[in-house]
């Protein structure tokens, strides 16, 4: 209505599905982006598209399964990593369920983790189930695989919730919820975890979980830590001389979980200029051409001006 061309489905994409090369990162965060370029002259009909400037896919033929953290974040080592190590409490809380998954791919003769939310709290007998009146059905499908679950194996569960103190207060009811994700791992201790209400959250180890800005930073299973600010700060495209001041770390996660990852920001600035060059060679010939000039990744010239304003 205000005269600008734009589509009328919004695009939506995230750092994860671009390439290194292109400034992508190992980060699920899809966010919505609205491009529009102000076109003169045209009917409201001719301004509207039906198709958005980037579609929520692999760009390059990129296979985002091919991310490495230790290689593309990269992660950190040493006493800058040291501080984001686990506290005995949360390792425990791994160590038992790390046992539980490399037991149940013996117990299931090599047959995948249940997808389902997995609840300590509901083992019980398909024979002893009883699911309230008034049940939502999400729920009640989840208790139903949980107790089909246990009555499937119930003395490896039982074996298993003694020996680690289960049903103690070792384990917080959020403890003794589970959710697999990582497919075919091998350990708990190879994927991604997140700490959640919901139960521990357990990823492949490829490429991480949105940042959020709350307390639910990931867990790099491999390195025993929470993932770093720094790392955190690399997810977003942002260079290693970005400075956070002393300000507290809780601070600082929770700026970049509100952040948009520049790499995707830049694919999306592209991918519009590309699609508007016709209106914008007449508009805004300098934008067409500074545009075309850049660089493919921006994390070079984003460096570069950092280093630059630090001086």
């Amino acid at each position: 209505e205000q005269g600008y061309k734009v589509a009328d489905t919004p695009a939506v994409f995230s750092p994860h599905l671009l390439p290194p090369q292109l400034g992508g990162r190992p980060q699920v965060r899809e966010r919505v982006f609205i491009a529009a370029v102000r076109a003169d002259g045209l009917s409201p009909e001719e301004l509207v598209e039906h198709e958005p400037v980037v579609s929520n896919r692999s760009s390059e033929n990129w296979d985002p399964q091919k991310w490495n953290l230790a290689r593309d974040l990269p992660l950190q080592r040493g006493k800058d990593a040291a501080r984001f190590a686990l506290n005995e409490t949360e390792t425990h809380w791994i160590d038992a369920w790390d046992d539980f998954v490399v037991g149940m791919w013996e117990e299931r003769d090599g047959e995948r983790l249940p997808g389902h939310p997995i609840w300590g709290d509901n083992w019980v007998l398909t024979k002893d189930l009883r699911i309230p009146s008034g049940t939502p059905d999400w729920k009640a499908n989840f208790l139903r695989k949980n107790a089909e679950f246990y009555t499937r194996h119930q003395d490896f569960l039982d074996d298993w919730a003694d020996r680690w103190d289960f049903y103690t207060d070792k384990f917080p009811p959020s403890r003794r919820k589970f959710e697999w994700q990582a497919q075919d791992t091998p350990s708990l201790w190879e994927t991604v975890m997140h700490f959640r209400p919901s139960g521990i959250r357990a990823k492949k180890a490829t490429y991480l979980p949105a940042l959020v800005a709350i307390t639910q930073t990931s867990i790099i299973g491999s390195r025993k830590r929470r993932l770093s600010t720094r790392e955190a700060a690399r997810l977003q495209g942002l260079p290693d001389d970005f400075d956070f001041g002393d300000q507290l770390d809780s601070a600082t996660y929770k700026q970049l979980g509100n952040g948009v990852c520049v790499g995707a920001v830049w694919h999306v600035v592209r991918s519009a200029v590309d699609r508007y060059q016709p209106i914008l060679k007449s508009s805004a010939p300098g934008l067409v051409k500074a545009v075309k000039a850049s660089p493919d990744d921006p994390t070079g010239v984003i460096k570069t001006i950092e280093t630059k304003r630090s001086k």
